[in-house]
């Protein structure tokens, strides 16, 4: 019954495609493959999921799903605990070529996130705006990042 009740919530929101907000409604790690499909068949461009329930596994498969996405302009995860998943957003970066703003902050990330982070920043060339304040990325995860970022004009990094 939950699990029927967060898929109608999640098409019902995507239908309108563009900007989306799916903030506090408690969506979980097995809600992902339902969102990755509204968010592609509906051509969503803004996707906010802040202070949900996802755990590290649901935000690696968010993450896979951002890899291959080409209408995300902006995610929004501020206050999801998913330390753990940095790698993955990593990873994702490296391959999308739509996002241009991610906002993670108050995500539960540490240092080994930030330097997962920041190789991916470093292949990205469409992301504008990254947004990890509030997490505990240490020294060296910041100073990952920014040089991640170094020289890119115009580029707003929030540690």
């Amino acid at each position: 019954m939950v699990e029927a009740y967060a898929k109608g919530t999640i098409v019902k929101a995507c239908k309108a495609g563009g900007w989306v907000n799916l903030a506090f409604k408690m969506l979980r790690d097995s809600h992902v493959p339902a969102l990755l499909e509204a968010v592609e068949e509906y051509k969503v461009e803004r996707l906010y999921l802040y202070n949900n329930q996802f755990g590290v596994d649901g935000a690696r498969a968010l993450a896979a799903g951002l890899a291959a996405n080409k209408t995300l302009i902006e995610l929004s995860l501020n206050g999801d605990k998913i330390g753990g998943s940095g790698e993955a957003f990593g990873e994702a970066l490296k391959a999308n070529s739509s996002l241009k703003e991610l906002n993670m902050d108050g995500c539960s990330l540490g240092p080994e996130d930030g330097k997962g982070l920041a190789a991916g920043l470093a292949a990205n060339t469409t992301l504008e705006t990254l947004d990890v304040e509030y997490n505990k990325l240490g020294d060296e995860g910041k100073a990952a990042l920014q040089e991640a970022v170094r020289g890119r004009e115009g580029f707003e990094l929030r540690v």
